[in-house]
């Protein structure tokens, strides 16, 4: 039975770490100017808009979204405001799952470092290694993963866009696929 509650602490630990790295990552990556820019440039975004400096004007436009209280953006439908709107509440969110994760594992770290049991945080880290190895099988079929996502955060559909929507001419798929790998690696 101890066996069996030491694994679950560890496997605990475990995921606690890795949902924080990868929250921590994507935050990271949501809020640097620089990463949309090369995406841009890589994946020629540019090209689709009559005007090739636009994408970086809403770019700006996005990252004050993001950060501060501003409704809407004119280049985007009511459609597409209200995405961006669940957008910002998720990343709301995550930085609160972030921050209870943090606390939890400072609890689990206290009590097993109080009692010794160090085997149990190296099991944690242990852990870690085929979680990652998961999120790498979910970059692999990343079509799948994508619609799954979607589904999971945003389940009231307001996530898909005609080809033409500045949304999706703005981030192609292959855009999230990239902003994925930089996430997770």
């Amino acid at each position: 039975m101890k066996a069996v509650i030491k694994y679950m602490f560890a496997l605990f630990i475990a995921l606690n770490l890795l949902s924080i790295m990868i929250i921590t990552n994507s935050i990271v990556l949501i809020n640097d100017k620089q990463v949309y820019l090369k995406q841009f440039d890589k994946l020629e975004v540019h090209g689709n808009f009559d005007d090739p400096e636009l994408p970086f004007e809403i770019v700006d436009l996005l990252m004050e979204f993001f950060s501060s209280d501003v409704d809407a953006i004119d280049y985007f439908t009511e459609e597409e405001m209200q995405h961006l709107h669940d957008v910002r509440l998720l990343l709301s969110n995550l930085r609160v799952v972030v921050c209870v994760n943090l606390f939890l594992i400072l609890i689990c770290f206290y009590f097993f470092v109080t009692k010794k049991r160090f085997d149990t945080i190296a099991l944690g880290f242990i852990f870690v290694l085929p979680l990652t190895l998961l999120m790498i099988l979910f970059m692999i079929n990343f079509d799948n993963s994508f619609i799954l996502f979607h589904r999971l955060f945003f389940p009231q559909g307001n996530w898909q866009f005609p080809v033409d929507s500045t949304l999706i001419k703005l981030f192609p798929q292959d855009f999230f696929l990239n902003m994925t790998k930089m996430i997770i690696f």
